[in-house]
């Protein structure tokens, strides 16, 4: 069961826009680059290496 796979492979990635990523401030940006990048979870990050769901924000540098 991959959970986990390069977000530039989404066929939803692959039709996304410029315009669309700009329209919105960057906080919406990033949850939807979050969406694109985790879709079964609908954002919510997932552990590449173990599928785990436990995560904390790095709010400084936008990681997990």
């Amino acid at each position: 069961m991959a959970m986990v796979s390069h977000v530039l492979l989404s066929s939803a990635t692959r039709t996304l826009s410029h315009k669309a990523i700009y329209k919105g401030v960057e906080d919406k940006a990033y949850q939807l680059f979050k969406r694109l990048r985790w879709p079964l979870t609908d954002g919510e990050p997932v552990c590449p290496a173990c599928g785990c769901l436990d995560h904390y924000n790095i709010t400084t540098r936008r990681r997990f």
